[in-house]
């Protein structure tokens, strides 16, 4: 048998293996999919909140000292939960990074 035919035969079955590894990660990766899916939908809704912020800055100030006015204890805590959150994202960001 030639060298080129012993090759082409190697390489088609190197070729089978990795499609078979290919669909064994697939499958074992599949739960890791959803929770991927999630943390894109979380980070692009923060991010359009964002957006929206910066666009209409008078309309979030003005539900910010409604806030404060209707709940002072609830904006507290909003304060708090929002500052832990804050960090947490940004600790993940730098591990991530």
């Amino acid at each position: 048998m030639s060298a080129i035919k012993m090759r082409s035969i190697q390489r088609g079955r190197l070729l089978e293996r990795i499609t078979q590894q290919r669909a064994v990660i697939a499958h074992e990766l599949a739960p890791v999919v959803g929770l991927l899916n999630a943390a894109d939908q979380v980070v692009e809704g923060a991010d359009k909140t964002r957006r929206w912020i910066g666009e209409n800055p008078l309309v979030a100030g003005a539900a910010l000292i409604a806030l404060l006015i209707w709940r002072p204890k609830g904006a507290v805590k909003l304060v708090k939960n929002g500052a832990v959150g804050w960090r947490a994202f940004r600790l993940i960001r730098r591990l991530l990074a």
